[in-house]
């Protein structure tokens, strides 16, 4: 998705963004919270960017998937390009993105949230693996807060079916057991689900 891109956000108090979330962003929503905005303009209406005016955070809604075959899950190294340079040749598991116009699942104007993260979450694997799964389960909701914006990201689990995977950028991946995750540098939002993945039966 490109960094100019207009992204669904909910507009919320601002909290403190570490661990796992308390809070539902549809209740947010029907309090006529949510925004469709220009993205570097959200992440400068945060109130940890610098000249802040505001007192709300612009929480970015982030569907993520985590890849499910035999046992082990999928996992990969970060090309050293693209735009997010802090995640550049980091391990990551399961792929993610922002939520887009072309995402939303509306009836009579109303966005039904549950159905469009869902929809997000085919579309990424779709776009940055190119594989045939079946979405399985929602695992988990967590919160992270990034140096000059925050993120809600709902974590959902994916059985995978068929295909090769096809990434858009040349990158290590590998299928890796719950037990083995321990090994390998992920970032610290992957790091908030991790223990849930060892609690239950792949």
């Amino acid at each position: 998705m490109s960094k100019n891109a207009h992204i669904l956000v909910v507009e919320t108090e601002n909290p403190e963004f570490e661990g796992y979330v308390d809070m539902d962003p549809i209740e947010y929503i029907s309090r006529g919270n949510l925004w469709f905005g220009y993205r570097p303009h959200l992440e400068t209406l945060d109130p940890q960017a610098e000249g802040h005016p505001h007192a709300s955070s612009f929480l970015q809604l982030i569907p993520y998937v985590i890849l499910k075959h035999e046992g082990r899950v999928g996992t990969y190294i970060r090309p050293d390009k693209g735009n997010e340079g802090r995640l550049h040749g980091k391990a990551s598991i399961g792929v993610g993105g922002h939520i887009d116009l072309e995402d939303v699942v509306h009836e009579d104007s109303v966005v039904d949230l549950d159905q469009t993260l869902r929809l997000s979450c085919i579309r990424e694997i779709r776009e940055e693996v190119d594989l045939s799964v079946g979405l399985e389960k929602h695992l988990t909701r967590i919160r992270h807060g990034y140096t000059h914006f925050k993120i809600v990201a709902d974590v959902f689990i994916c059985r995978y079916l068929s295909g090769r995977v096809h990434r858009k950028e040349s990158t290590a991946h590998r299928w890796v057991r719950i037990r083995d995750l321990n090994r390998y540098p992920f970032p610290k939002a992957n790091r908030k689900f991790i223990p849930i993945l060892k609690d239950i039966a792949l």
